[in-house]
């Protein structure tokens, strides 16, 4: 999820840099996509972050534009699964049971 915040807002770079470094990743590949995504700033597309891989000659080890598009969309399902329980709070907080607004 952090890298999919970070290609999605790439101004929380700077921040997270501070904190977390490439090789802090569990995951070599995750370490490779963020060190491509500080090294790019606010230019975090896609595109570019598939083309300064592919020239560190890293594109296919990182497992290629399909795991920049998940690592993108991990964000995006989290978004959901944040939505949901701020639905399930809202309902509640207004005496609903659990998913049913009226």
């Amino acid at each position: 999820a952090l890298l999919g915040a970070c290609f999605l807002n790439p101004t929380i770079i700077p921040q997270v840099r501070a904190v977390i470094q490439p090789e802090d990743f569990y995951l070599e590949s995750h370490g490779l996509i963020f060190e491509a995504i500080c090294a790019l700033g606010e230019r975090t597309e896609e595109i570019s972050v598939a083309e300064w891989l592919q020239a560190q000659g890293v594109l296919e080890k990182v497992g290629g534009h399909a795991k920049l598009m998940e690592a993108r969309n991990m964000v995006l399902g989290l978004a959901i699964i944040v939505g949901g329980i701020a639905l399930m709070v809202m309902t509640s907080a207004l005496g609903f049971p659990f998913g049913v607004l009226h």
